[in-house]
C-alpha cells in the first residue's frame, strides 16, 4: 500500500476529530451561556479528547 494513502487517512481522521470536538464544544458552551445548563456528558467527551490528545503528544515526543 502506498504511504500517501495512509498519510491521507491519518490527516482526514485528524480533521474529522477536530471538527467533532469543535461541534461538541460549541454545544457545551451554547448550553452553558444561553440555557445556563452544564451538560456533563459533553464535558466528559471534551475532557477525554483533550487527555488523549495531550497524552499521545507526550508519548510520541518521548518515543521519537
Amino acid at each position: 500500500m502506498d504511504e500517501r494513502i495512509k498519510r491521507h487517512q491519518l490527516i482526514s481522521t485528524r480533521i474529522a476529530m477536530l471538527v467533532a470536538i469543535a461541534i461538541i464544544a460549541g454545544w457545551f458552551y451554547y448550553d452553558l451561556f444561553v440555557n445556563k445548563i452544564i451538560r456533563y456528558d459533553y464535558m466528559i467527551v471534551l475532557s477525554a479528547a483533550a487527555v488523549t490528545k495531550i497524552g499521545s503528544m507526550i508519548y510520541f515526543r518521548i518515543t521519537n
